[in-house]
């Protein structure tokens, strides 16, 4: 990523290295120590977007695995131990870039997961693993139910199947 940002080797979006799109922008500040950090710490952040969740202690791969790899398989592909007993198979859900042209479609899977876009998960009133995305007082608050379902759509993302580059 280093070398495409700073547009070193083929050709690429961001032009060669001796005329990025960005123009001379970077090259000015090559002698500050100050802007090489922070440039060093864009790329960081953005390499760790990429990473996959780990699941040790990601919270989402912990909701994950407690609401819904018994139907989705540990992994997410589809072959979790009440996968056969199912009228339709779970979907594979390491393919959601790829069934969506490459983008990843966080705001759709947040539907899906709270009950409101696939009839397989109940109602939204009574979705199949009860309430556990639904506020209610004195056990959960919406913020606390947005960040458990935001937690698995990350880990979601870190799970998706890329193309070899």
């Amino acid at each position: 990523m280093r070398r495409l940002v700073a547009g070193e080797g083929a050709l690429s979006a961001h032009g060669t290295s001796e005329m990025p799109v960005w123009g001379p922008m970077f090259r000015m500040f090559e002698s500050d120590a100050r802007v090489r950090e922070r440039i060093e710490n864009l790329l960081n952040y953005l390499e760790a977007l990429q990473r996959p969740s780990t699941g040790a202690n990601d919270p989402g791969a912990q909701a994950f695995r407690t609401y819904c790899a018994s139907c989705h398989g540990p992994a997410g592909r589809g072959d979790g131990p009440v996968a056969a007993q199912l009228r339709q198979s779970p979907p594979d859900l390491t393919q959601f870039s790829t069934r969506n042209g490459g983008v990843f479609p966080s705001v759709r899977l947040a539907r899906i997961i709270d009950g409101r876009d696939v009839a397989a998960h109940g109602i939204r009133e009574m979705p199949v693993w009860g309430d556990a995305f639904m506020a209610s007082p004195g056990r959960l608050t919406q913020q606390q139910v947005n960040d458990r379902i935001q937690a698995i759509v990350k880990y979601l993302a870190g799970i998706q199947e890329r193309p070899a580059e």
